[in-house]
């Protein structure tokens, strides 16, 4: 949560920087360099979380799948019902 309100942060200093301000313009790009560790921190869980990387401009990963199960499907034995009106047992799987 803390690097994610640092990236929060720097959005909301770029939003705000006077492009003609080469002052306010270098504030930006300290405060980028100083973000860097937090970016690859929430994309690195964005990634793993929701198959999204950011860094690649919301490039969707291909669907993960789920693992394959460890315990196997059980079916269930075919039982007789009683006798129908045509006067034979239906078999019901």
């Amino acid at each position: 949560e803390a690097d994610m309100q640092v990236l929060t942060d720097l959005l909301r200093l770029a939003e705000n920087v006077d492009p003609a301000d080469d002052v306010a313009r270098q504030e930006l790009a300290d405060a980028a360099w100083r973000a860097q560790r937090s970016a690859e921190t929430v994309r690195a869980w964005v990634k793993s979380t929701c198959a999204v990387d950011l860094a690649t401009g919301l490039f969707i990963d291909p669907p993960r799948t789920a693992p394959p199960t460890t315990v196997p499907a059980t079916t269930m034995p075919a039982t007789s019902v009683a006798p129908s009106d045509t006067g034979g047992t239906t078999t019901v799987p």
